[in-house]
């Protein structure tokens, strides 16, 4: 499998919480209070448990609950939600989970989170990212390689290759099969709205109003 498709989305959780946490599709055996993306040529996956992290991240809320984990006698318990996806899908799912669960900081939920999330770079983290202790400026996120799909669960699985869109106005359906950005451009869609649009990201779609997408 390429490294384009080998990205992956994760939730810490904590052990000390057990019950039926439950968010729209996902749910989880213990509280999640964190959400984070991996992948590519290096495992980000335990990368905010080390002594590195807890030490050095900006992001207190995070690394205070952590410590206090570790110093209750526990282990974070960490599952990853979705994986083998491309890299754009894993930003936007990262997106997607932190928004449903909600944001501590913001008083909408429970996660130790301090952005929306879709920022980062692949397989460089702390010093070595060139970006490190800097915020991504809108240009740098557009700049974030758009690659293939990815790997989703249920209905949401990609590996299927089949979408159907439908012109509301006009009641045509095109059945498309692996060829989504191609379709996008033919029909003058904008790539990215359609794809949040197939997500269910975008809250409000004022723009192509009159396309629906679907996988199938």
């Amino acid at each position: 499998m390429s490294n384009q498709n080998k990205f992956y989305v994760y939730v810490y959780l904590d052990p000390r919480k057990p019950g039926k946490y439950k968010y729209g599709e996902y749910e989880f055996e213990y509280e999640p209070f964190y959400v984070g993306k991996g992948g590519g040529r290096k495992s980000r996956l335990k990368y905010h448990l080390t002594n590195y992290c807890l030490k050095n991240d900006s992001n207190k809320l995070k690394t205070n609950k952590i410590k206090k984990i570790i110093e209750n006698g526990f282990e974070v318990k960490i599952v990853k939600v979705l994986e083998e996806m491309s890299e754009e899908e894993s930003y936007i799912l990262e997106k997607r989970i932190i928004d449903i669960i909600g944001r501590k900081d913001l008083k909408m939920g429970v996660l130790t989170n301090l952005t929306n999330g879709g920022e980062g770079l692949t397989g460089r983290f702390g010093k070595e990212n060139p970006n490190f202790g800097n915020s991504w400026t809108e240009n740098q996120k557009k700049e974030l390689s758009l690659k293939k799909k990815g790997k989703f669960l249920g209905n949401q699985n990609p590996n299927a290759k089949r979408y159907k869109f439908t012109n509301l106005k006009t009641n045509q359906e095109f059945i498309v099969e692996g060829s989504f950005r191609n379709f996008c451009k033919k029909q003058n869609l904008t790539y990215q709205v359609m794809l949040e649009r197939l997500y269910g990201i975008t809250k409000t779609y004022r723009k192509f109003k009159e396309w629906r997408v679907e996988k199938i």
